[in-house]
């Protein structure tokens, strides 16, 4: 009778060969390593800062891994408008290669104000669900 014994991170088989008594075992540690990384942007379109941005302009986010969508919202304002954008609308989408998260607000913005975006944190996770976190400041 074959005993077979299992280890975590651990493979091992047991080849029998021509039904002989005779067993070669082989046994091999896997290297186990566990993504526990956020994503992460790492480019932005329209960038900080910036001005003349066109009124029709969608936000568009590079992320630094692939992203699939998940729960919350994204906050356009200024201090004349505010839009909330849901996570599950058609406004936003992500990119066939998974790395991009394109943002069309609801209604153009306005002509010569600034604007401050907010997303919740966790609105975007990466295949192992670890969640976005958000900006590393609020601009």
């Amino acid at each position: 009778m074959k005993q077979m014994y299992n280890k975590p991170f651990a493979l091992s088989f047991t080849i029998t060969l021509l039904g002989l008594a005779l067993f070669q075992s082989c046994k091999k540690e896997l290297d186990h390593t566990t993504d526990t990384a956020n994503p992460v942007v790492v480019s932005y379109n329209p960038t900080s800062t910036v001005e003349g941005v066109a009124v029709n302009s969608n936000l568009v986010l590079t992320f630094n891994e692939i992203i699939k969508k998940a729960e919350g919202s994204i906050v356009i304002a200024s201090a004349i408008d505010t839009q909330r954008v849901s996570m599950n609308s058609d406004a936003v989408s992500i990119s066939q290669d998974k790395h991009i998260l394109t943002i069309n607000p609801p209604r153009d913005l306005e002509a010569d104000q600034t604007y401050t975006v907010t997303l919740d944190q966790g609105i975007v996770t990466d295949l192992l669900d670890n969640k976005y976190m958000g900006f590393p400041d609020a601009t």
